[in-house]
């Protein structure tokens, strides 16, 4: 008989309720939890998907010993037994520097898994851990850590006057960005217009987002720069800055007033294709409100200056008090890992990249615990004594998500191990020496402490596994404590916190038995009942989780002036400002293309699946109808993309909601090795238009540029029958 379970979804920060009806150990239907009572029924096609994985498609169903065509299926103790006995040989030989470890999405939805390979990289000794983030999003941090942080932080944009969004779908995406619930943006953002919210979208397309927006400023790719440069400048030529804000938290504005001296209205409107008259009305619109809030998502993360077009974002929101203030409630003070009084003050600036420890191919620390993925390729490829040797690789596809695949796949091939932990087949995968097949979500118990403080109002979970795994199959905690154990090593798990190194989270440790496996439940137990809020056993007799809107608190106000300010113009920035004003647009590409995600797809996981390819054969490249017309192309044909780095193959398709100038691009789709597929007909991998090499990279954090690459196009091929089977 069937059997109806209850839990949440493991495929982004949302963690809507499931409801989940199952059979003989076989999925029967996947849809919305109702009576969870945060999410009440919403969910997205993504947790369609994890129907179908866990029925059996796209699923990896044992580990694996031995690189590509020669990898034979192994068990699980006797790959834990070699996997042990190489890193011992490294480590003995070479130092626990010798060994890294990537993670990626699939990791930050796993709380023990978390907070597992982060007891087990500090038990080790070795700093090298890497993660998407820093492919993705990292500028955010580079903007903490030299602009400072007002610590209330942004306001939840449906109880903001005025939001503003800049290269962020996440209507679409479901993406956590700051101040907007995940689960179900669009009921919030619809929330907060009924009760008054103006919200202005900053986006190159018409996104499902943009088109909930008052006003929707449709800017040339990469020029973010230069809107947020020309509206700080309209900001403090006609006094709308916060003065009482920027008199206490800022200071003087003398620097930042002579450094935006050359953004002329004029100047700005030319360069982002944007009318003058529209720049200033959502300039003004932003900064004469009484609550704004600003918000970026990985668009201007990810397009050249990143770290500039961040920082210029949040120095508009500051001068204009984007933040919540003394006496504003805040709704969600943490279930499980509170309580946190929130009070006026600044979290001054911190350079953790000019602090020890540092890399061995750049001058260059941490940030947030994690050093920049990008150059992960340089600690490993060389002949010094301490390049890196072994990499771990936790739910994630490095080998795609690197980008510049001429160079990532060299650096994997010079690794002495590489042993990937992942639920699916990929390109990583298929270049490992170890491939560890580990549960699925509804195989193993969790909790949703892992982004406890993402969700608007304070709420908390504890899910029991209800399938049986495969034969073999073991949790990703359970394979560092296997390791650990062999290497003899002490695991101490602290709660799971991200982004943050091991030495920086505060509270209890525990340390793990490591003489016989530890239950599940004793560290489930310790997250949810050892910080004073909630207790494990109220959580797991509460099959929806439990939501607490009595756990708010208000801002409180400043204690005495402690002499912080935030820093608005630190000299690097000054330095990158200046730069980038001087720099002229470049005149030999046409074209930009911007990146974009897709809402089956959680960045390269899915994209192979049926549902997936039945709506996406292939990741099409989005193009204006006028532009289309001007090229004689047509929907269907094939058109070459062509970068200073490379060029890939993709199907065109008419899409009037990009503005004229631009090309969309879904990423992290096809084939790595393009002699692979010449003509792109299982999708166009965006990572071909990008490098790694170092005079490419942002500073600091050494972004590669994914989003408003320069580009040129030109016809491949005609829309004929032999490429139906390609067609959306």
């Amino acid at each position: 008989m069937p059997t109806t379970e209850y839990t949440f979804c493991r495929n982004c920060t949302a963690q809507c309720g499931l409801e989940v009806t199952i059979e003989d150990n076989r999925l029967l239907s996947v849809t919305g939890d109702k009576n969870q009572p945060l999410t009440k029924g919403y969910f997205c096609p993504k947790a369609l998907a994890s129907n179908d994985i866990h029925n059996g498609e796209d699923r990896l169903f044992e580990h694996r010993k031995g690189r590509g065509a020669a990898q034979t299926g192994v068990e699980a103790q006797p790959a834990f037994d070699e996997i042990g006995e190489r890193l011992r040989h490294i480590i003995d030989e070479h130092g626990p520097r010798a060994v890294g470890l990537y993670f990626g999405t699939g990791a930050n939805m796993n709380a023990m898994a978390h907070s597992a390979f982060r007891a087990f990289m500090h038990a080790l000794g070795s700093p090298y851990i890497f993660s998407s983030m820093t492919l993705d999003q990292s500028a955010k941090w580079v903007n903490i850590s030299r602009m400072g942080m007002f610590a209330p932080g942004p306001r939840y944009i449906h109880d903001a006057d005025v939001g503003l969004m800049v290269g962020s779908n996440t209507v679409l995406t479901h993406a956590a960005v700051r101040g907007v619930p995940a689960a179900n943006p669009r009921k919030w953002l619809k929330q907060g217009k009924e009760n008054g919210l103006k919200l202005i979208v900053v986006d190159p397309r018409l996104t499902e987002t943009a088109r909930l927006a008052d006003l929707h400023l449709q800017i040339r790719p990469g020029e973010d720069i230069w809107l947020f440069g020309g509206m700080i400048r309209l900001v403090l030529d006609n006094g709308w800055e916060n003065r009482e804000f920027c008199d206490r938290w800022i200071g003087s504005l003398d620097a930042l007033r002579e450094a935006v001296r050359e953004f002329d209205l004029d100047r700005v409107a030319e360069r982002t294709g944007l009318p003058s008259s529209q720049i200033e009305e959502a300039t003004k619109l932003f900064a004469t409100a009484a609550r704004p809030s600003a918000a970026t998502g990985t668009g201007p993360n990810m397009s050249p200056r990143s770290n500039l077009a961040e920082h210029l974002v949040m120095v508009l929101n500051a001068i204009c008090a984007g933040y919540r203030r003394a006496g504003d409630p805040v709704t969600n003070t943490g279930y499980l890992f509170g309580p946190n009084e929130v009070q006026e003050r600044i979290i001054p600036p911190n350079r953790s990249w000019e602090c020890e420890p540092k890399l061995r191919s750049r001058d260059t620390g941490r940030i947030f615990g994690e050093f920049p993925t990008a150059l992960l390729p340089d600690e490993i490829i060389g002949k010094g004594e301490d390049r890196l040797r072994a990499l771990i690789v936790v739910g994630g596809n490095p080998a795609m998500a690197l980008v510049d695949p001429g160079k990532s796949l060299a650096a994997f091939d010079a690794l002495e191990l590489l042993v990937t932990l992942d639920v699916r087949s990929t390109e990583t995968t298929a270049i490992s020496d170890y491939v560890i097949s580990t549960s699925l979500p509804y195989e193993h118990d969790d909790i949703t402490g892992m982004f406890d403080g993402y969700n608007p109002i304070a709420y908390a979970n504890v899910v029991r596994g209800f399938m049986e795994r495969p034969h073999g199959i073991v949790d990703d905690w359970e394979f560092f404590w296997e390791i650990a154990r062999r290497l003899g090593l002490q695991l101490e798990l602290k709660r799971p916190q991200y982004p943050a190194a091991y030495e920086t989270v505060v509270g209890p440790t525990l340390a793990l038995d490591m003489t016989a496996k530890p239950e599940v439940a004793t560290i489930l137990r310790f997250y949810a009942s050892t910080f004073g809020r909630t207790d494990y056993d109220e959580l797991v007799a509460a099959p929806h989780g439990v939501r607490r809107d009595d756990l708010v608190n208000r801002v409180l106000p400043a204690s005495q002036d402690d002499g912080f300010r935030l820093d608005l113009l630190p000299p690097d920035v000054a330095r990158e400002l200046a730069e980038a004003i001087a720099e002229p647009r470049s005149e030999a590409f046409k074209y930009r293309l911007t990146t974009r995600r897709l809402l089956y797809t959680v960045n390269s996981a899915y994209r192979h699946a049926g549902r997936t390819r039945k709506r996406f054969p292939t990741n099409p490249a989005s193009m204006n109808p006028s532009d289309m017309a001007a090229e004689g192309l047509e929907t269907d044909d094939w058109i070459r993309i062509t970068s200073a780095h490379g060029s890939v193959v993709a199907r065109v398709e008419a899409d009037p909601t990009i503005r004229s100038g631009a090309i969309s691009l879904s990423h992290l789709w096809g084939k790595l090795r393009q002699e692979d597929d010449p003509d792109g007909r299982t999708g166009a991998f965006s990572g071909h238009l990008s490098s790694l090499d170092i005079a490419e990279l942002e500073s600091i954090n050494f972004m590669p540029i994914q989003s408003a690459v320069p580009i040129n196009i030109a016809l491949h091929s005609k829309a004929d029958s032999g490429c139906d089977d390609a067609r959306v």
